[in-house]
């Protein structure tokens, strides 16, 4: 009988299987292998991409100008300040603590410098109408802080008036003390520079800000052209 047994060959099957009854006859080293190999690779691929990703997240984590969110708090104050919108006042960041728990009070950069460093450059000579607009600003700046939520700027000084690449003036460092006074308040600032006295009271309110812009506006004046 030809082609009795289903097999590819027609023939009868072995008495014995190729490998044994148990597969003891066969290697199975290579397919052990290779199932282990694919195991591991497995494993150790997402694991070595988490490991790499933490290993990114603590350098950032240990630059020195990464604000930790944690140490990143709302305060009322500072929600004010973020809302206020003028062409004459410095545009304010936020606030956080460093890692040596110093409190940080963060504005936008203006790289010329400040009215003082303007004004008492030596090698740099400017018209009567350059500090015409610089009072002009001042007084734009003023006016808008005197009708904000915040109502006055509190440190007004020839510091505090920054020129920027357009040579207009932007206050900056405006009711800083309110915040300073919150977090005292909430007991965040433990300890202040032995050369602060503890019952400094800062000048508030827009009388205090007319006093300080006429010694400003007289300083403006006393520079010679």
């Amino acid at each position: 009988m030809i082609n009795y047994w289903p097999t590819a060959s027609g023939e009868p099957p072995p008495d014995m299987p190729h490998c044994g009854y148990d597969g003891s006859l066969c290697d199975h080293t290579k397919h052990i292998v290779l199932g282990a190999g694919l195991v591991i690779a497995l494993v150790s691929i997402p694991l070595g991409y988490y490991l790499y990703r933490r290993g990114k997240e603590k350098q950032l984590y240990d630059m020195t100008w990464r604000i930790p969110r944690e140490s990143v708090r709302l305060l009322d104050a500072a929600f004010g300040l973020k809302m206020l919108e003028n062409e004459n006042l410095n545009k304010f960041y936020g606030i956080c603590f460093n890692q040596h728990n110093e409190l940080l009070i963060l504005w936008v950069l203006i790289a010329r410098g400040s009215l003082e460093d303007i004004l008492f450059n030596e090698e740099m000579k400017l018209s009567r109408n350059f500090q015409v607009s610089f009072a002009k600003d001042v007084v734009k700046g003023l006016l808008y802080l005197h009708t904000s939520a915040v109502q006055y700027h509190g440190l007004l000084c020839l510091q505090n008036c920054l020129v920027d690449s357009s040579w207009t003036i932007k206050l900056t460092n405006f009711c800083t003390e309110i915040i300073v006074a919150e977090k005292l308040a909430r007991n965040e600032i433990k300890e202040m520079h032995k050369d602060v006295d503890d019952d400094i009271e800062f000048a508030n309110g827009s009388r205090s800000n007319c006093v300080a812009f006429v010694l400003n506006f007289f300083a403006l004046k006393q520079i010679k052209l």
